[in-house]
């Protein structure tokens, strides 16, 4: 066969339909998305069967969306074309080609070895008695079978639509599936941000995930198309952007000028001002806008979205809303728990600090300190966050300490010393078997954060890597820092003395890869000191 004269189109020749997606705003960016054509496969030996079906098929549509052919002249070359285009939506399947079984092979090998049951198959032949159509129908999954003889004009164009149509239902409902587990997965995932920012994003993600089940499935994104959609909150009067994709990701963190918005959009918010549900999910022109109202009802959460979204998504978006409107009332109270939690540690700690001629910054200097450290040795981001705040308890016990020790403004004396050293094992004791896991790590690092590499630390003179990693971590910082600073026994160390001190002390007093990884990061480390000076 001249394979040559194959006709065959590329998506290129197709001509699309265009969906536009534009603001009110004239000078708004034109959002453009492109309708896909169905993939019809012509399987067949005869060229002539190939021209005829195209002439035929010219200029048909269905909701917009054209037909783009894919030739196929053999068993071989369609198996190989299947695994290609798993998005064919119809196969018209010629059942004589190299034998009298060729296309009923295809059709075992698409649906029980690609497992494609999601492209129709019509069959067609030139001599049905060699295939009984009954027989083929019950022993074979195909839409329809057809003498070639018979297969008219318009039996040919009646039963395309009927096959696409079939071909869409099964897509949606793959479409309802997959949003359906994007919800369930999207559930359990919902608390793992640690900031409310972080949350919304993700929110919003989920949302555009939910809402790409259906992009991924019927159009074909234009490189420079990026869905637009924002997360906002609004106290009172004032609206801020948290998340955003398209053009509002550059405006994260500013403010929304909601009067200066798009009349559908100050539409949208106004809708949800004036109503009384604590959630909601409303179209309103290109917008598609979901709203929560928090515990307090001072607090609203918007999520808008600038998209054509069909009803199905919407239910499926309004689905995940349950979860959603439930998990953000939990991660407010847990967040505002957790913010309430850091509050009372910081406080009792610079209690203690502010006692023992320390201030309260050197507590958030060691923190933010050990918690840079943290992160850049790949702790995962729990585990940087407790180290964080963890470290701000690592001299509590110096509340057991006498004044005449804590404060003496010379050198210790030998039995002084020793009982100044108490102070981690004091520590330990009042943080230990905490039901909070922060405490549990925080009576740790109280009690090892003065040990030293070499061994010839306090109080249990462990070695190397017997020392806990979280309070080496806190040792290097809170004397890097202590070093910076005035005391009451001493003058601040210059940057230069301190860094000094720090390499000539890696593998005695510290960890040498904890002090590594304090002079790889150096410069974002002393910016944390800068950012927090102490007070004259």
């Amino acid at each position: 066969m001249d394979k040559k004269n194959r006709i065959s189109l590329n998506e290129a020749e197709l001509n699309l339909d265009f969906m536009d997606f534009q603001e009110e705003n004239p000078d708004a960016e034109l959002q453009v998305l492109k309708k896909i054509p169905y993939k019809v496969m012509i399987s067949d030996d005869d060229e002539e069967i190939h021209r005829m079906t195209k002439l035929v098929l010219k200029g048909f549509e269905m909701e917009g969306a054209g037909l783009f052919f894919i030739d196929a002249y053999s068993e071989k070359e369609t198996v190989a074309l299947l695994q290609e285009h798993p998005d064919t939506a119809i196969i018209l399947l010629d059942v004589v080609m190299e034998d009298n079984e060729s296309g009923l092979r295809v059709v075992k090998y698409m649906r029980e070895v690609l497992k494609n049951n999601l492209t129709r198959i019509i069959l067609r032949t030139g001599q049905p008695g060699i295939a009984p159509e009954e027989k083929v129908i019950v022993d074979y999954e195909i839409d329809d079978y057809k003498s070639k003889a018979e297969l008219t004009v318009q039996k040919l164009i009646s039963t395309m639509y009927v096959c696409l149509r079939a071909h869409k239902n099964i897509k949606a409902l793959d479409r309802h599936k997959e949003g359906l587990h994007r919800v369930i997965t999207a559930s359990q995932d919902l608390f793992k941000y640690h900031s409310f920012t972080e949350f919304l994003n993700g929110m919003l993600n989920q949302v555009i995930a939910l809402y790409d089940v259906e992009v991924s499935s019927f159009y074909v994104r234009d490189e420079k198309f990026a869905l637009n959609g924002m997360a906002f909150i609004k106290i009172m009067d004032s609206a801020q952007i948290l998340a955003g994709t398209g053009k509002y990701e550059k405006l994260i963190g500013q403010s929304l000028d909601l009067t200066k918005a798009s009349p559908s959009l100050r539409k949208l918010v106004q809708y949800f001002e004036q109503s009384n549900e604590p959630e909601l999910v409303v179209r309103e022109g290109n917008y598609l806008g979901i709203y929560k109202q928090n515990l307090d009802k001072m607090v609203k959460n918007y999520i808008v979205l600038e998209a054509d979204v069909s009803n199905d998504n919407i239910e499926l978006i309004k689905l995940f809303l349950t979860n959603f409107s439930l998990a953000i009332d939990n991660f407010v109270l847990n967040m505002n728990a957790n913010e309430t939690q850091k509050e009372i540690i910081f406080r009792i700690s610079e209690v203690v600090e502010n006692r023992s001629d320390s201030t309260a910054n050197h507590l958030k200097r060691v923190s933010k300190i050990s918690e840079c450290l943290a992160e850049k040795l790949g702790y995962d981001k729990d585990m940087v966050m407790a180290i964080a705040l963890a470290s701000v308890m690592h001299d509590v016990g110096k509340i057991g300490i006498s004044d005449a020790i804590l404060l003496k403004p010379g050198k210790l004396t030998e039995e002084e010393f020793e009982i100044m050293k108490q102070h981690t094992v004091i520590g330990n004791r009042i943080l230990k078997d905490s039901k909070l896991p922060v405490l549990n790590l925080a009576a740790n690092i109280a009690l090892f954060h003065h040990e030293k590499y070499d061994g010839n630390g306090y109080p249990e003179g462990r070695v190397g890597e017997a020392i806990p990693r979280e309070s080496a971590i806190v040792a290097v910082a809170d004397v890097f820092d202590a070093l910076l600073s005035n005391r009451c026994y001493k003058k601040a160390w210059s940057f230069e003395d301190t860094i000094a001190y720090m390499e000539k002390e890696k593998g005695k007093h510290f960890s040498p890869l904890v002090v590594d990884t304090l002079m790889e990061n150096i410069g974002e480390i002393y910016e944390i000191v800068l950012s927090y000076p102490d007070e004259d």
